[in-house]
């Protein structure tokens, strides 16, 4: 057996929440995607999208001659929340076996978790990715990514402090 080319590198998080829910400064309105540590008021739904992949191969050998190859795909990938509530999704391929997926993408997966948050304060997730097992014993697990939206109760007001073209949130 001989591994070739492997990696699981941490899936990417992505916070999708309907328009005009989302901070934005200027014209930007029609950008739906909340970058993590971003500001959303409590009770919006949002939708917490994975894009996840893997690389690599695992060659058998019979008698010192090449039999097979059984490429690394991935088996599934997980959404949890950590805090203040817990929940767990996993997310499946739709597809059949794939090296990357993608909750964004229609009819890839089945689909992202969706939640809104009652409790004011950061609400904080875990992303990660397992591939499917092979002969090659390669670690299934990707490390995980962390990511956090942070829930208020009103919708937060852009300033700008004098002097700067730096907006930020009033204390209002």
């Amino acid at each position: 057996m001989a591994a070739s080319s492997i990696s699981s590198p941490p899936p990417e998080a992505f916070f999708i929440v309907p328009s005009p829910a989302v901070c934005r400064e200027g014209a930007l309105v029609t950008d739906q995607t909340l970058e993590s540590g971003g500001f959303l008021k409590r009770y919006t739904s949002v939708k917490v999208h994975i894009k996840g992949s893997v690389t690599g191969a695992c060659d058998s050998y019979y008698d010192g001659q090449f039999w097979y190859r059984q490429e690394r795909t991935i088996s599934s990938m997980t959404i949890d929340q950590v805090s203040p509530s817990t929940w767990h999704q996993p997310v499946y391929s739709d597809v059949g076996p794939a090296k990357d997926l993608d909750t964004r993408v229609s009819g890839q997966t089945s689909g992202p978790a969706t939640t809104s948050f009652s409790v004011v304060g950061p609400h904080n997730f875990l992303f990660q990715t397992q591939a499917n097992s092979t002969n090659c014993m390669i670690d299934r697990f990707s490390p995980y990514t962390s990511a956090f939206l942070n829930a208020v109760s009103c919708t937060p007001t852009w300033v700008r402090r004098r002097r700067s073209s730096t907006p930020r949130h009033s204390v209002n």
